[in-house]
């Protein structure tokens, strides 16, 4: 079977996993400009062409023309050169390491551990659990052409807190004044990005 995705068009609430794979295939071979913290921490990647903030207090900064934001999620991010892994978890370390190191956000955005200009090879979908009974949301699988890859896994939701539920666990906003925003649970949207910006404003 083919068929067309029209990445201008808009998807509310949905939780067919092949749609959500064919929406992230628009990052493939989009060039890693570079990886900036937000609020509360929230890792962020860049990557496309380089775009200008439209808002006059951030006209100093630039941004990619994709951002994935891993929002409530814990991350991998696994590097070739050197070889290793930072682990973006919201949980303290639970006992000391001479292994594990903690890292500040600024530490991390200054280490370039991603080459610039590497290409996404590479972004697929996960569904987490043991099957459709127990399945409790979707994580996101990238790999740069360099052998990085970034891995993003929802943590499972152990309440039925209210407020934590309305955050999604990923999202990936485009060049197209979309964004496709991920979780919580099996459940997506690709919706226009004025909407999300007039809301957080």
């Amino acid at each position: 079977m083919i068929s067309f995705v029209d990445l201008r068009a808009t998807r509310e609430r949905s939780s067919d996993y092949l749609e959500l794979r064919a929406y992230l295939q628009q990052l493939v071979g989009q060039p890693f400009r570079f990886l900036r913290f937000s609020y509360g921490d929230e890792l962020t990647l860049h990557v496309g062409q380089p775009t200008q903030y439209r808002s006059s207090r951030l006209a100093h900064l630039s941004r990619g023309s994709y951002v994935i934001g891993a929002r409530a999620s814990y991350w991998f991010l696994r590097t070739h050169v050197p070889p290793a892994i930072i682990v973006g978890d919201s949980r303290p370390l639970s006992y000391a390491s001479k292994h594990r190191k903690p890292l500040t956000p600024e530490q991390v955005e200054k280490s370039e551990l991603l080459r610039p200009g590497a290409r996404i090879a590479g972004v697929d979908a996960i569904t987490l659990g043991t099957g459709t009974r127990s399945a409790y949301g979707f994580g996101l699988s990238l790999s740069l052409e360099d052998s990085a890859s970034l891995l993003v896994l929802p943590a499972p939701r152990l309440g039925r807190n209210r407020r934590q539920q309305l955050v999604a666990d990923w999202e990936v906003f485009t060049p197209y004044e979309r964004y496709l925003s991920v979780g919580p649970g099996l459940r997506w949207s690709y919706l226009s990005s004025r909407m999300a910006t007039k809301a957080g404003a």
